[in-house]
């Protein structure tokens, strides 16, 4: 077997010729070759048309694409893992990893391998206990079960479901298969234990405790503690006549095909089941006439819920987790109207944009130092509350079963809306500026620049700027973050590390996510509005509205932006073509604009008041 030591010398005298990937000696030497393959400890490699053999345990590492390096693990696309590349040719490489397998198709996906030092540090890559089952919600939005794999091939899942027994489903119809339960934006995405994400084409297999994803590019076989969960292709199952709630939590259409004493024979997308009388908490028919079936712990009503064909107001305090089923109300068109109509108007006293709306059509709005919540729908009273300071932000949880309220000295109350109490607080001793949720995280923004997420009763300090946070928008992926200086950030949600900036003239006023969160859409003062590439920051498209944008959303449908701010000027934008279709004014600044489950938009005006407006037809 040959061996060969590069010099630095050689080094320089092979600096202009290019060859395939950079290759680094254990005693610092670097040079160019083409990799041949690696196999069985040895590294293959061409150089000056000679062909090599290098042990593996004499090279420190090898950058691939010649430029992407690390002190260790291997770099695969944009992820770096614990692992080892047993394998290596033209058109395949292994990597054996900690979690499991990948076995790539396409070697240009690998960047980066270091064999000296394969494992990754600070990296958790396990949970701790797998859980017995995980959650699993389908395409309806409406069925929610329990259970674990046992078996899978050609995209078919063979489940063990808690009460039900065993059950198979198709990929296509599954929305998410996780724990915790957690949303996905997008169809057929792979979420590891660690954060990170992958667009999968099938799921092959799961062979004992391993699961087996085609990537497109490679396959990829995981542990199944290192997995968090997976979304299938979310598309609406056919649904049953009959909604069931079992004592459990389990929600599930179906359809009763025969009974006894003590069981009820149903069939659902799942299967057959027998399902005893005692583990079901209340079912009922979907009705064929009415719009709308009321779901609720307790019981299930159904009738023609509307006024004015907008849905009512449902307390939850009493009723725990509420589902609204919407049985022929499928919003397809979004016009906007000719005028906006109001729909009322509620005198208030609001210190900067603290108004919240949950999904059950309660709005929350602080009124100097009292937090007080209404319908949505009627202003009918549900509760109140207090703070010794005036109250600056206020946002709902995933749930909406808590409300999260903060005020200009830092303090930061967990109000319980199950029991109308607050449950904790928190004293951050600087003004909070802004609060949102995602995936059952708080995210608290405060003038300092301190970033801190909150999980359960858990702080924790996840970043500090320069500046004062004024908006923050939150995906699966990463964090971003505005600063009164103008500018945006995009951070890494687990340590808070800026993954890029981009600097504005001017504050910013607003920052949302758009298109199932593929692009960001910035406001200034001034009346500018940017459109923003989440990956890099760059900008992709603008348009000019006018001066004086404290405020942008988005219509219920997403198909306009509405544009607010001084002197309550109010822009209908197109979002395909960027084309203004209205404007108005309502008199007084609107510094703040949310949008309430029937598309109706609910602005508050500066120190003065709410007021809901109707601005779309559906």
């Amino acid at each position: 077997m040959k061996r060969i030591f590069i010099s630095f010398l050689l080094l320089l005298f092979l600096f202009s010729i290019s060859f395939g990937a950079l290759m680094k000696s254990v005693d610092g030497n670097t040079v160019n070759v083409d990799i041949i393959e690696i196999k069985d400890g040895n590294i293959t490699v061409k150089l000056f048309n000679q062909v090599y053999t290098v042990q593996q345990n004499n090279v420190l590492y090898i950058s691939f694409d010649e430029k992407t390096t690390a002190d260790y693990g291997v770099i695969i696309d944009d992820k770096i893992f614990s692992g080892k590349l047993t394998y290596y040719a033209s058109n395949t490489a292994n990597v054996q990893m900690n979690i499991g397998e990948f076995i790539l198709n396409d070697v240009s996906k690998l960047k980066f391998v270091n064999f000296a030092n394969p494992n990754v540090p600070n990296i958790e890559w396990f949970r701790e206990e797998q859980p017995q089952n995980f959650e699993i919600t389908l395409g309806d939005d409406y069925t929610e079960i329990k259970g674990n794999i046992f078996e899978a091939k050609e995209n078919q899942l063979f489940l063990n479901i808690p009460i039900l027994g065993q059950g198979v489903l198709t990929l296509n119809v599954i929305k998410s298969i996780s724990y915790p339960k957690a949303e996905f934006e997008e169809p057929y995405i792979l979420k590891l234990y660690n954060g990170y994400k992958f667009k999968y084409v099938n799921f092959l297999k799961k062979v004992n405790d391993y699961y087996f994803f085609d990537l497109g590019y490679g396959t990829l076989s995981l542990f199944n503690s290192s997995i968090f969960g997976f979304s299938g292709g979310m598309e609406k199952p056919q649904t049953k006549y009959t909604y069931f709630i079992l004592k459990n939590g389990m929600k599930f259409f179906g359809d009763i095909t025969g009974s006894d004493e003590n069981n009820l024979n149903v069939t659902s997308i799942f299967g057959d089941h027998k399902i005893p009388k005692d583990s079901v908490l209340t079912y009922s028919k979907l009705p064929e006439e009415n719009i709308m079936l009321v779901i609720s712990n307790d019981e299930i009503l159904f009738g023609n819920y509307t006024k004015e064909n907008r849905k009512i107001s449902f307390n939850p305090y009493n009723n725990g987790n509420i589902d609204l089923i919407t049985v022929n109300n499928n919003k397809e068109k979004e016009t906007v109207l000719a005028s906006p109509a109001e729909n009322w108007n509620l005198k208030t006293n609001i210190i900067n944009k603290s108004l919240a709306l949950s999904n059950y059509n309660l709005l929350a709005y602080g009124n100097e130092k009292m937090v007080i919540i209404v319908s949505d729908i009627t202003n009918e009273g549900f509760d109140t509350y207090n703070h010794d300071s005036n109250i600056t932000a206020l946002v709902f949880d995933d749930e909406n079963q808590i409300l999260y309220s903060g005020d200009e000295k830092g303090i930061l109350n967990v109000y319980n809306l199950t029991t109308k109490k607050i449950d904790y607080m928190f004293d951050f001793k600087n003004k909070i500026t802004y609060l949102t949720t995602k995936s059952k995280v708080l995210y608290v923004a405060l003038q300092n620049g301190e970033l801190h997420i909150i999980t359960g009763v858990e702080d924790k300090l996840l970043a500090k700027f320069k500046d004062e946070i004024t908006k923050i928008s939150v995906n699966e992926r990463a964090i971003y973050v505005s600063l009164k200086n103008g500018t945006v950030s995009k951070i890494d949600k687990f340590n808070g590390n800026i993954i890029w900036n981009k600097n504005f003239d001017g504050s910013i006023t607003d920052l949302l996510l758009l298109k199932n969160d593929k692009y960001l859409i910035a406001s200034q003062i001034n009346g500018k509005i940017y459109i923003l590439s989440i990956d890099d920051g760059k900008i992709i498209t603008s348009f000019q509205s006018f001066n004086g944008v404290y405020d942008v959303s988005t219509s219920l449908l997403k198909k306009y932006f509405i544009v607010s701010g001084k002197n309550g000027k109010m822009e209908i934008w197109n979002s395909t073509n960027l084309n203004k279709v209205s404007e108005f004014e309502l008199g007084k600044d609107i510094s703040h604009v949310v949008v309430d489950n029937t598309g109706d938009i609910i602005c508050l005006l500066a120190n003065s008041s709410i007021v809901s407006l109707k601005l779309f037809e559906y």
